[in-house]
């Protein structure tokens, strides 16, 4: 089976740095394959307290609400910043890449992306992964193998559990 729409969900952490590595080899070696690499930013959900008026540094006065959307926004675009050099390698690796910014809960907007986009497999790090790499040993390998998939799908977080349950792309 070929894939030829493969998303990174990406937050320049290691893992997910190690994670757009083998996507980046993975699409190399699969013809014409698309790697979309996604970033999102948590959207903190302000409570109506927050509508009190501030100043800010420059003496500005606004709501903290508002203040709250501002650093949002900056937080965005410098999200976009960080993310041209994956790009960039991505170009000068020869890959078709498309890198996209969203904001609100990660797992969602991980499981709505891969929904619309209609991506065919999904690889995202796990600062978990190599906690659980020797569970199994001494069993048989298909046992070993689905204790190991427990595991890890329990240690990963509600990311996985919601991919697990949301989607029919297979993610690694």
């Amino acid at each position: 089976m070929l894939f030829k729409r493969i998303l990174v969900p990406y937050d320049e952490s290691t893992p997910s740095k190690d994670a757009l590595e083998k996507a980046i080899d993975l699409a190399k070696v699969t013809d014409r394959a698309k790697l979309f690499v996604l970033h999102v930013v948590p959207q903190v959900p302000i409570p109506p307290l927050f509508n009190r008026s501030i100043r800010t540094k420059n003496g500005k006065p606004m709501t903290m609400a508002e203040y709250f959307k501002e650093i949002h926004q900056e937080l965005k675009s410098k999200a976009k910043e960080k993310l041209e050099h994956v790009e960039e390698k991505c170009e000068r690796d020869g890959v078709n890449t498309e890198v996209h910014i969203s904001s609100g809960n990660p797992a969602c907007k991980i499981v709505e992306f891969a929904k619309d986009e209609k991506i065919d497999l999904i690889i995202m790090g796990s600062r978990f992964a190599d906690s659980t790499a020797n569970d199994g040993g001494g069993r048989s390998a298909g046992r070993g193998k689905r204790i190991v998939r427990k595991v890890l799908l329990r240690k990963l977080g509600s990311v996985s559990r919601l991919l697990q349950i949301e989607l029919l792309a297979p993610y690694c």
